[in-house]
């Protein structure tokens, strides 16, 4: 409850910068799947995106186990055709992590 009432202390200013810096965030991972071709909603209090994929299970494999991305299964969060991605970093490394979301897309479609 501490925590609670310190942070309802917040300065305006800090709370108005953290916002500005999700948003971004947010908009930035979107738009990047979207040009990927996937299907998603944009989220308007998470910090997570579910898009719609073919074969989610391969892809959450695949994604961790050779290029380095750490996905989950939508089904674990009820979605089962699509996978969940938190963009809860920095925006180089959104930006990168939609680099190597798109070459294993591509690699999975010449399979």
């Amino acid at each position: 409850m501490d925590m609670a009432i310190r942070a309802m202390g917040a300065p305006k200013s800090y709370i108005e910068d953290q916002l500005a810096i999700w948003l971004r965030r947010r908009d930035l991972v979107f738009s990047g799947l979207q040009k990927l071709g996937l299907d998603l909603w944009k989220p308007e209090g998470a910090f997570y995106v579910l898009p719609r994929v073919k074969r989610p299970r391969e892809l959450v494999s695949r994604l961790y186990l050779d290029y380095g991305v750490i996905t989950y299964l939508g089904e674990w969060f009820g979605a089962p055709d699509r996978i969940r991605l938190s963009y809860a970093l920095d925006e180089a490394e959104i930006a990168e992590g939609l680099d190597r979301i798109g070459k294993c897309l591509e690699v999975m479609e010449r399979d």
